[in-house]
């Protein structure tokens, strides 16, 4: 998987995740949080390497289908770049600050 698609579907799993299944859960957990193969994976949880894979993709068309109807990552990206411009924009360390908090609760 591309590097850029996964870091996107970890973060959408930071968002996203509690919508899943336990066990999809446990296995998105443990594919981008624990950085483990599929061979890894299905070792752990006593299912087949092609088990995981299904479940990582099916997974990530849930959620999709979040991100798609809620838009929170996509939201969370555009307030981050309008926090980043307003931290180049000041030097108000009082607002730098506010502004850092902000990010931080994204």
């Amino acid at each position: 998987m591309e590097l850029n698609k996964a870091l996107e579907y970890g973060d959408l799993f930071s968002i996203y995740g509690a919508l899943l299944t336990q066990n999809q859960q446990k296995i998105l957990s443990a594919y981008y949080y624990e950085d483990l193969g599929l061979s890894e994976i299905s070792q752990n949880l006593g299912i087949t390497r092609q088990a995981v894979l299904d479940a990582i993709n099916k997974a990530n068309e849930s959620l999709q289908k979040f991100e798609k109807a809620l838009q929170i990552y996509a939201k969370n990206a555009k307030t981050l770049k309008l926090i980043n411009k307003a931290n180049n924009l000041t030097n108000d360390e009082q607002l730098v600050q506010i502004l850092n908090e902000i990010k931080n609760n994204l």
